[in-house]
């Protein structure tokens, strides 16, 4: 398979789920800058001067409980893209061989 501007390296994912494996479990919830797991601070809880701090602790915490599921489904996908790829390459060899006796067996016809 070709590697295409979309393809996540394979050393990428695994520290990706690296880091997710030994963060926090998840659920998390943010709101008022703080990011919290049943109702325990994680992270943040500083005061909101920073403007959009409350969207940024929504946003981490929202990442945070998307990272595993992503994860698992871009790899289940690209296991299904690499089985089609296969099949592909199986068929495509199949039709050469077809072409090739098909045109084999018109030179011996018109022998």
């Amino acid at each position: 398979m070709q590697p295409n501007e979309y393809e996540i390296p394979e050393e990428k994912l695994k520290e990706w789920e690296q880091a997710e494996s030994k963060a926090t479990p998840g659920p998390w919830a943010g709101s008022m800058c703080c990011v919290t797991k049943n109702n325990a601070f994680v992270i943040g809880c500083n005061s909101c001067s920073v403007h959009g701090a409350n969207h940024d602790a929504k946003f981490v915490a929202l990442s945070r409980n998307a990272l595993p599921l992503l994860l698992k489904a871009y790899r289940k996908q690209r296991e299904e893209i690499e089985r089609l790829n296969k099949g592909y390459d199986a068929l495509s060899k199949m039709m050469v061989t077809w072409v090739k006796d098909d045109q084999e067996k018109q030179e011996c016809q018109e022998k």
